[in-house]
């Protein structure tokens, strides 16, 4: 049964301190580098996210039967690993909902540079070999995990692997990310116009701690621009350059002032002249907070570079459509972007589905600033990349009620 959560708009400005989930995008990358050095425990505080949960349990199983449930990079950056494990066989389980988004670019890729990989009817079966290694072309994928995953492993390849990303780089930040972690392993790492270069090599045996996540750090501004007075310190967040979300900080401008400190950034409300067109190819994980927050704000913007939001936990461009128009925005959709126009009014009894999307539940929680209050459909979803998301919606000020049992989380 979907759980079924009520929350109910803080009476005061939100004041205190957040403990945001460790970045589950460098854990996963960490994860795998420290599985290929030979002990995932050189992971530090990777979190208790499900993606992450699942990918450190199937590095470290001794089975051949490892199930990645709904995780994207679970299931993407495992199908590279198993592909190097030689003499070893996976079979790899996954959600239908999982085995419905796109693959076949990457199972292609590690084809052509030599591995097992087939398909079946509850995922894919992988015999781990060692790989020759290569040139591989992707052109446009549809997800930068596809680069990510291959990069992983490149380094286990004998001849390395060099990978010629052509066409359009939808969330090339992550890619960015994926290399700084192998040099954190002592891996190199050659970027050079569309050729990304991973030669053979050993990963080194050294810690690795995985910082606060910045994509879980939207739904935060969010909050913060949709109430007066707020002034929240995210504990533990840096703008150190290896998140590319970071660029909320330049999204939310005109509604939140963000100030670094030694404890983390500090955000504060505010209000400031908004933009009016934002390109988020490089960023599509902000796409829901920052539409959410504008609608709520009433203010007009157009978002582009939204060509995977289909591909998604959920279709996002349809999911978004719904939620804003059920609150009186008006919203166009052309091609790969959106605009928005109208402010946000909340209608009577509303109840949220996200359509089995963490990001879309998180998204429209701080929608009860307007409401007063609403219900969230199959709330447990946030356990995906955020699991005391709730909890820390209530430390803030909001109420929340797990209506299943009726009793209230604080």
């Amino acid at each position: 049964m979907k759980e079924l959560l009520r929350i109910e708009a803080p009476t005061s400005p939100l004041q205190g301190e957040v403990t945001l989930p460790a970045s589950k995008s460098i854990a996963n990358r960490a994860l795998v580098c420290a599985a290929l050095a030979g002990n995932v425990a050189l992971v530090r505080d990777a979190g208790e996210a499900d993606d992450t949960v699942l990918l450190r349990a199937g590095l470290a199983s001794s089975s051949h039967v490892i199930d990645c449930g709904l995780g994207g990079t679970t299931l993407r950056f495992l199908l590279a690993w198993a592909s190097v494990q030689e003499g070893r066989e996976f079979h790899l389980s996954a959600d239908p909902a999982l085995l419905r988004r796109p693959h076949e670019d990457l199972v292609d890729a590690l084809r052509s540079i030599g591995a097992d990989v087939q398909q079946v009817t509850t995922g894919f079966r992988v015999r781990g070999r060692r790989l020759p290694g290569g040139e591989v072309t992707l052109h446009a994928p549809v997800s930068s995990q596809f680069i990510s995953a291959l990069m992983l492993v490149g380094h286990r390849m004998q001849r390395g692997i060099r990978i010629l990303w052509t066409g359009q780089r939808l969330s090339e930040p992550y890619v960015h990310m994926t290399a700084r972690v192998l040099g954190a392993f002592g891996l190199d790492v050659t970027m050079s116009g569309d050729t990304i270069f991973i030669p053979p090599g050993c990963p080194s045996l050294r810690s690795f701690v995985v910082p606060p996540d910045w994509s879980a750090a939207a739904f935060w501004a969010e909050a913060v621009a949709l109430v007066p007075g707020s002034d929240l310190l995210l504990k533990g967040l840096l703008r150190d350059g290896w998140q590319g979300d970071e660029a909320l900080v330049q999204h939310w401008a005109p509604f939140v002032g963000t100030e670094d400190g030694p404890s983390g950034i500090r955000m504060v409300h505010r209000s400031a002249p908004a933009h009016q067109d934002v390109d988020l190819s490089a960023t599509p994980d902000l796409f829901p907070a920052l539409a959410v927050t504008y609608a709520a704000r009433g203010v007009q913007m157009r978002f582009t570079g939204l060509h995977n939001m289909a591909l998604k936990e959920s279709d996002r461009l349809t999911t978004i459509a719904n939620l804003l128009q059920k609150g009186g925005v008006r919203v166009k959709v052309e091609g790969f972007s959106m605009t928005i126009d109208g402010q946000w009014q909340c209608p009577i009894g509303l109840a949220i589905d996200p359509a089995g999307d963490h990001r879309i539940a998180m998204a429209a929680a701080p929608l009860a600033i307007i409401c007063r209050k609403l219900n969230v459909i199959d709330a447990s979803v946030v356990r995906k990349s955020y699991p005391d998301f709730w909890e820390q919606l209530g430390c803030v000020g909001f109420g929340i009620t797990h209506l299943s049992d009726g009793h209230p989380v604080h």
